[in-house]
């Protein structure tokens, strides 16, 4: 993670209450974003690496801390605060059969849950989807004592909903993947509805296409009648689009549905932060 500050023109502190702040937590850093909602636009973007990389164990407040030190803009009011953390420790329920009081067991069927991690929920409305999931216990509740009307929203999320939102032909799925530096999330959808959403580990580009295609295959789909697209933070882009484009008849190099608009300067990193950007998603 690099270190940003981008602050448009337009963005004034004094209207943080006409704003939407986008937080998204690493265990390189952490970094967050301000959307004006008059104007639908992203007018701010910092990331912030931390001193030392965090581990699962880590007590996170202190960074906590010291990042609303160093930005007193986190402090102020606004619309809503949306915030994630960057895991692949997640699963997914559909809502009519969800359970709060079996949220443990739920997410115990799929994931151990780490010492000193808290099992969290949130439920996306339009996909008829619950995404359960595991946050450090010390980083929620540092937080919340500086914004304590935080909406706290599972990494998948964004993914999902913007899934779900896609238009495709009868019999085409939608395959929709998001890169991190870690791992990769890889989406199916089709006809406006979630079919399958899942995590792999990131190693290399090879390894990642026959993962994406295997799991294609997995789920019954017929690669010919797929749309595959992916985004995130992806060195070799283009490589992996070769890749794919051997196996599969369609694949896009990024998203075509754009939530939001962008200030000139912040537009250059809304591939590689786009969760962060698209939190907004998540009703």
């Amino acid at each position: 993670m690099d270190k940003k500050e981008i602050f448009d023109e337009t963005f004034d502190p004094d209207r943080s209450e006409s704003y939407i702040l986008s937080v998204q937590v690493s265990y390189q850093g952490i970094a967050f974003s301000v959307n004006d909602t008059a104007r639908g636009m992203h007018i701010a973007y910092v990331s912030n690496p931390f001193s030392n990389e965090m581990s699962v164990s880590d007590d996170w407040s202190e960074n906590i801390s010291l990042i609303f030190s160093r930005y007193e803009v986190l402090k102020r009011k606004y619309k809503r605060v949306l915030f994630s953390f960057e895991s692949n420790l997640f699963t997914t329920v559909p809502t009519d059969l969800f359970l709060a009081e079996k949220v443990k067991d739920l997410f115990e069927l799929v994931h151990p849950l780490p010492n000193l991690f808290e099992i969290r929920f949130n439920h996306l409305k339009n996909s008829k989807v619950t995404v359960v999931f595991a946050i450090p216990y010390s980083i929620t509740s540092k937080w919340l004592t500086y914004q304590p009307n935080t909406e706290f929203i599972g990494f998948s999320s964004a993914l999902i909903a913007y899934s779900c939102l896609l238009k495709s032909a009868k019999d085409v799925s939608a395959v929709n993947t998001l890169f991190t530096n870690n791992f990769f999330t890889t989406s199916i959808s089709a006809n406006d509805e979630l079919k399958h959403c899942n995590s792999f580990n990131f190693v290399n580009i090879n390894d990642a296409a026959y993962y994406m295609i295997n799991f294609c295959k997995q789920t019954g789909l017929d690669l010919n009648r797929i749309i595959l697209s992916f985004t995130g933070e992806l060195d070799d882009a283009k490589g992996i689009e070769l890749i794919l484009s051997q196996y599969i008849a369609k694949v896009n190099n990024g998203f075509n549905i754009e939530g939001s608009s962008y200030s000139y300067a912040i537009a250059a990193y809304k591939k590689s932060n786009w969760n962060l950007f698209n939190l907004l998603l998540c009703e």
